[in-house]
């Protein structure tokens, strides 16, 4: 029994050392396993390459579970080899030394390969961010070792002597592990949180491959698609389809400042304007870049570029310009965010930002090389940093100190002797990554002066207004007079230098120029005080020519700096010298070309006026020939209302000649108040008053339209037609006299005599057909609306040449009672040339306003529109006749003797309770007979008899009495007809002819 007891206290350590054959299978793991472990066996494959360790005496679950992640872990690198799978091993495939070569792979792909818990072949589908720690993927390395050892290449000479599996390993393993923490360490430190589980070679992002693929007009996929992915063909995508909604430029400057930084992904998120900084001397912008959790931080020189889309300035301008970029809200400033460059990021963890650059890399190629590419998933932000440190490193001429001064890389001990805030440092590294001719020259930035936009210079009010437009800055350091001011305006320098540069590349409607060029319009710019005229193209041209200017000063000061530059080069000082003499020719030429530059514009602004002024004659010559053909008509329809009404009174002179004779000596001058009974003895008086007062009216109407006409024909035929004619808005047609039109026979003759007088110097046109919309339109186009004031108290001006001002008065009383004060402000706003959507909100708010007098108006007389059979117009005098009818509603009502145009509107329910409490409700007849001025229309059958039987038939009629009991003369009949003749209008806004 001892020797059993023996036996069994060392049986445990004799199945530790002993190791059962091992065997890979199609199927599922094995039904033994345990629950966990069976878990980790089924995941999602289709050709299964999993160890499959039965349970033995003495080895624990743990161990086995352990056994079969390390198969699946070297069935992940044999696939990722394309290797032939675990199951179809063979002896041969490790001969010699190709089996530390093998393993040696393995550790290196290991080191440099993300796997996360719970890794399937693919490495893919992880369920966190966890991944498997270095040590564990070591010993998952060294039991696949062991498993070669005993089951495929048991006999192999790297294990001949060793004896004991677990403790003996050859001398290559031993130095394998060693090197494969430090790699795996240095693996942790370059890519912290920017992991791709199952993809570590990332495809390095360069700068621009056209030249690689053929040509910078070649856009076509070769053999290799690899050679289309870089950086240039994804921010060009980006900026391509920029919309309004979305924020593809500053997902572009995301990409820019990492690889211009030679950043990682994660670390943009830290940019902020508190450690921006513009260097005067070097003419570059400082923006130092932080390393992400460290300490780390060193300088940034940020240059212009050749490459739009590499131009620092431009990047940025757009941003600011296109997407608010500077601009911060309340809830972001007090969240800390105020001068962070993407304050978007703030709430992303740097691992998330870092991802999502990914996402946004792979996204754009997906679209140029299909989403179905086999290396869509190694397109990653590393590739970025990868690719900015190699095509810096292959820069002639550039030393490690130089490189490491911008990428950051550790160069041991010496790093803490140099200084790494120091811009001098970062500026070859910079003019290296932007392929510039020296290392150590400044950058030669675009400037006011070029465009003659400098302090005291012709476009200096102009470019600040420009500035104005474009950017809509909150930040108080880029505001004027502060220190990242000079950054904004470089900003729009260059954008206006590269403004042909992006329209040649995304076309004349993208979203950079046509903001650029929206803003140049709103902001009204000048070239060298040129006047603005809205008619021509006059925006494009200075934005094209001011490009130009600036692009060909930048070339010849890049020449003097080129040259510079070879003075350190002892052995080219002959060259310098000739190169030095050869700019300031340059220079010279430079400055005669610009007086010639001028010349030719001053020649070209001269020529477009000229044009200008030619098609403005064009324009009066027809106006003025359309008035001549207006005035014909006039005249001809006064010339047959004066004929019609003529045989009218001549008629009824007829049935009582006797009566009409001997009232000719009494009958008082036109214009006299007087009070007329309708006794038959007087009916032929009244009747010879009417028509002398008719033919009186007419005849000064007549000759009031043949002198305008013939003015108007004698401009013509003298007018010339190489010279500027203005419009005529007043020359040809007399200003309208401010006082009211005589409304009334029974009023002053003085009055009537001014009105004649006015009918012979040529009245404008009347009212008829001129809408409410478009004079509140006309009047906030004017700057006559303001916000916060009475529509009611603008004083109208002259030029708008109406007839009859108060009505449009009118209509503004009751816009100010009906209509939102809001839409007063917008409306306020209004300008003919102005396109932007906030003249479009203008407009629309005018059009509220009109329609809230349009439904008052209805209300007013107590109907609605489904009440008629034809609809009212929205004519300013329509509007103004059922104004007056329902003032004077209010006037009887109130008994109040002002007159009406002083009477304040009232609603309808207190109108109705003054009626009711006055006890005088008039019936809806008598409503409906109250004319403007007090006059009453004929009623039907008085209307059928006056054509019938005469005006004295009529008159005998007792309907023709007032709302307020008093009996009407038939001069009030005849005031509607006199007060047509005096405005020279044919009929009302409805079409019919007014009065008799």
């Amino acid at each position: 029994m001892k020797k059993f007891g023996n036996l069994l206290d060392v049986l445990p350590g004799v199945l530790r050392n002993y190791s059962f054959p091992i065997f890979y299978a199609d199927g599922a793991a094995a039904a033994s396993l345990s629950s966990s472990a069976a878990a980790i066996n089924n995941n999602n494959s289709t050709e299964s390459q999993r160890r499959i360790v039965p349970p033995i005496l003495g080895q624990s679950s743990n161990t086995g579970i352990q056994n079969n992640s390390a198969a699946r872990l070297a069935a992940a690198f044999r696939k990722a080899r394309k290797l032939p799978p675990l199951n179809k091993m063979v002896a041969e495939e490790f001969q010699g030394d190709n089996l530390s070569n093998y393993i040696a792979n393995f550790c290196r792909w290991a080191a440099n390969t993300p796997v996360p818990h719970r890794f399937d072949e693919d490495l893919g589908a992880p369920d966190s961010n966890k991944c498997l720690g270095s040590e564990t993927k070591i010993q998952y390395i060294g039991k696949h070792l062991k498993d070669l050892r005993l089951n495929i290449v048991p006999k192999h000479p790297d294990f001949d002597g060793l004896k004991d599996v677990d403790r003996d390993h050859p001398t290559w393993w031993t130095d394998l592990r060693t090197r494969y923490a430090d790699e795996a360490d240095r693996f942790k430190a370059k890519n912290p949180g920017d992991e791709v589980f199952g993809h570590p070679d990332v495809i390095p992002l360069y700068r621009d491959l056209r030249h690689r693929r053929g040509g910078k007009d070649v856009d076509w996929i070769p053999d290799d698609p690899r050679v289309m992915v870089d950086v240039r063909m994804v921010m060009l995508s980006l900026v391509k389809k920029k919309s309004t909604h979305d924020s593809n430029i500053e997902f572009a400057n995301w990409v820019y400042d990492i690889f211009d930084a030679c950043g990682r992904g994660g670390e943009v998120k830290f940019q902020n304007y508190n450690d921006w900084r513009f260097d005067y001397l070097l003419q570059v912008v400082d923006a130092p870049w932080q390393e992400t959790k460290v300490l780390d931080c060193y300088a940034r020189a940020c240059l212009p570029d050749d490459d739009w889309l590499f131009d620092f300035y431009v990047m940025k301008g757009a941003f600011y310009m296109c997407e608010l970029g500077l601009f911060r809200t309340e809830e972001q400033v007090k969240k800390g965010v105020e001068h962070a460059v993407y304050p978007s990021l703030h709430s992303i963890s740097d691992n998330s930002v870092a991802k999502k650059i990914s996402n946004i890399l792979t996204q754009e190629v997906g679209k140029k090389l299909g989403k179905d590419w086999e290396d869509l998933e190694r397109i990653t932000s590393r590739g970025l940093r990868s690719g900015s440190i190699s095509q810096l490193s292959m820069y002639p001429g550039i030393s490690v100190f130089e490189a490491t001064a911008l990428t950051g890389h550790s160069i041991g001990n010496l790093r803490s002797y140099l200084d790494q805030r120091n811009i001098v440092k970062a500026l070859p590294a910079a003019n290296a990554l932007h392929e510039n001719k020296s290392l150590y020259t400044e950058p030669v930035l675009p400037t006011l002066k070029s465009i003659n936009a400098g302090p005291g210079g012709a476009n200096e009010e102009a470019f600040k207004k420009l500035v104005q437009h474009m950017f809509t800055v909150s930040i108080e350091d880029f505001q004027p007079g502060h220190k990242h001011y000079i950054i904004l305006v470089t900003c729009a320098l260059s954008l206006i230098r590269h403004y042909q540069d992006i329209i040649s590349e995304c076309g004349p409607g993208n979203f950079i120029t046509s903001q650029l060029f929206m803003h140049a319009k709103n902001a009204r710019i000048t070239d060298g005080g040129s006047p603005y005229n809205p008619y021509t193209n006059s925006t494009a041209i200075v934005i094209e020519r001011w490009s130009s200017l600036i692009k060909e000063d930048i070339r010849c000061r890049q020449k003097v700096k080129d040259a510079e530059a070879l003075k350190s080069d002892h052995t080219n000082s002959t060259l310098v010298g000739l190169l030095t003499s050869i700019a300031s020719d340059v220079g010279d030429q430079k400055d005669e070309s610009a007086v010639l530059v001028r010349d030719l514009a001053t020649a070209k602004s001269s020529q477009m006026q000229m044009i200008e002024q030619l098609e403005a004659s064009r324009v009066s010559l027809a106006t003025l020939e359309a008035e001549n053909a207006s005035l014909k008509q006039q005249l001809k329809a006064e010339k047959d209302k004066y004929h019609a009404l003529s045989r009218f009174v001549k008629e009824n002179m007829l049935k009582s000649p006797d009566k009409t004779t001997s009232s000719e000596q009494q009958a008082p001058p036109v214009g006299q108040k007087r009070r007329l009974d309708f006794g038959g003895d007087e009916v032929s008086n009244d009747v010879e008053m009417l028509g002398n007062a008719l033919e009186e009216t007419t005849v000064s109407n007549s000759r009031g339209l043949s002198s305008a006409l013939d003015e108007t024909t004698q401009e013509v035929a003298t007018m010339p037609q190489a010279v500027n004619v203005n419009p005529p808005s007043s020359s040809s047609v007399a200003h309208h006299t401010t006082g009211r039109a005589n409304s009334n026979l029974t009023e002053s003759s003085s009055h009537t005599n001014a009105s004649l007088e006015l009918n012979q110097n040529n009245e404008p046109p009347g009212d008829k057909g001129k809408r409410f919309l478009s004079m509140l339109l006309e009047l906030a186009n004017m700057g006559l609306v303001k916000p916060g004031t009475k529509l009611q108290g603008i004083a109208l001006p002259m030029s708008l040449l109406l007839s009859n001002p108060s009505h449009l008065t009118y209509c503004l009383e009751v816009a100010d009672f009906t209509c939102d004060p809001n839409d007063v402000d917008i409306v306020a706003a209004y300008s003919k040339n102005d396109v932007s959507a906030e003249i479009t909100q203008a407009m629309n708010a005018g059009v509220r306003i009109e329609d809230a007098v349009y439904e008052k108006l209805f209300e007013f007389e107590r109907r609605t529109a489904s009440d008629v059979r034809q609809t009212p117009g929205r004519s300013i005098g329509g509007f103004a006749k059922r104004i007056k009818k329902y003032k004077n509603e209010i006037k009887e009502a109130n008994n109040d003797p002002r007159n009406i145009s002083k009477i304040p509107l009232i609603e309808v329910v207190e109108l109705q309770l003054l009626i009711a409490n006055n006890g005088n409700e008039p019936p809806a007849a008598a409503q409906s007979q109250v004319q403007e001025g007090g006059a009453v229309a004929l009623q039907p059958d008085a209307a059928a008899a006056a054509r019938s039987e005469g005006v004295s038939s009529v008159a005998q009629v007792p309907r023709g009495r007032s709302s307020v009991g008093g009996q009407r003369s038939i001069m009030s009949y005849a005031a509607p007809v006199l007060r047509s003749s005096e405005k020279g209008e044919e009929g009302g806004d409805d079409g019919r002819v007014g009065g008799v």
